[in-house]
């Protein structure tokens, strides 16, 4: 059963420390961008994929930027693009 709408259903365990599993539901085959931002707006983490199809999804964040280098604790934003859909949630990571 394909899921009803596109979202972006939940970020677990949050707060995290070391990993973050983010889980998405996609209504039809989309193209999908995930963003993790810092409070100053500054990207610190891109996924994208080609075509996804529809279905349940997920990503783990390891609490990393594209770099590899550790993030700092703090809030972070996470953005799911999926054609012209856009969803966010908040991510706590701890150390």
């Amino acid at each position: 059963v394909l899921p009803p709408y596109t979202q972006l259903k939940g970020i677990y365990p949050n707060p995290f420390n070391p990993t973050a599993t983010i889980s998405y539901d996609l209504a039809k085959d989309e193209e999908v961008s995930i963003g993790i931002y810092n409070l100053r707006g500054q990207r610190v983490r891109f996924y994208a994929t080609a075509p996804t199809p529809a279905g349940e999804h997920s990503v783990i964040w390891d609490g990393t930027d594209d770099s590899g280098r550790a993030c700092s604790s703090g809030v972070y934003m996470v953005i799911l693009r999926a054609g012209y859909m856009m969803d966010r949630a908040r991510a706590i990571l701890i150390k």
